[in-house]
């Protein structure tokens, strides 16, 4: 055979993709070859004192380290705030704003937009945007009011004459509260495997 076909079965050796009769065939090449046993015991060397340089032993607590890390950096990207969560926040915060309105308004009958207003009335601009809230508030309680009892009564009507749909309602609603309390009790479990496996 020529020595161009075993310029590949070379390669094929270092990187032990021979078969034993293809391993057997090329060292007797390499018998018989000056030129091919040359550059075999060439690239043995060099391969040889690269792969004593490129290995290197990592520290006995490597993997847990890593594992460790990439556990924080899974932890941080959980608690990191969503743009949902972020909105759902803001939404709270407004209706919880707008629910003391109500009640501070139910209760001195004065809202708190009147009171921002009075408070800054040296800044009439300021004045201004707080008085429009304000008649924009106390229509809207009105109109909220009148709308809670309209719906209110409606409710007690259709509820007195069919029970069986409220009672039916209940259920559902009881299951679907169910059913969401355990996803979420599976998702927090979960978590937790999450990290204790990544320790």
């Amino acid at each position: 055979m020529s020595c161009g076909l075993y310029d590949d079965s070379m390669m094929k050796y270092f990187d032990k993709e021979l078969n034993d009769i293809e391993t057997a065939q090329f060292k007797q090449h390499l018998k018989g070859c000056v030129s091919c046993s040359e550059e075999f015991e060439q690239l043995s060397g060099i391969l040889g004192s690269i792969e004593k340089d490129i290995f290197i032993e990592p520290p006995l607590e490597f993997e847990a380290q890593v594992m460790g890390k990439i556990a924080d950096l899974e932890l941080a990207e959980r608690k990191k705030p969503s743009v949902i969560k972020i909105l759902i926040l803001g939404m709270g915060t407004i209706l919880t704003f707008l629910m003391a309105s109500a009640l501070i308004y139910s209760i001195l009958g004065i809202s708190i937009f009147k009171l921002m207003s009075y408070a800054l009335s040296d800044s009439p601009t300021f004045a201004n945007i707080f008085e429009s809230a304000n008649t924009a508030f106390e229509g809207g309680i009105t109109s909220i009011v009148e709308y809670a009892k309209t719906v209110l009564e409606v409710g007690i009507v259709l509820a007195k004459a069919h029970y069986y749909i409220v009672i039916l309602v209940a259920v559902l609603l009881f299951a679907l509260q169910w059913m969401i309390v355990s996803l979420i009790k599976q998702n927090i479990y979960r978590q937790k495997q999450v990290v204790q496996n990544a320790r």
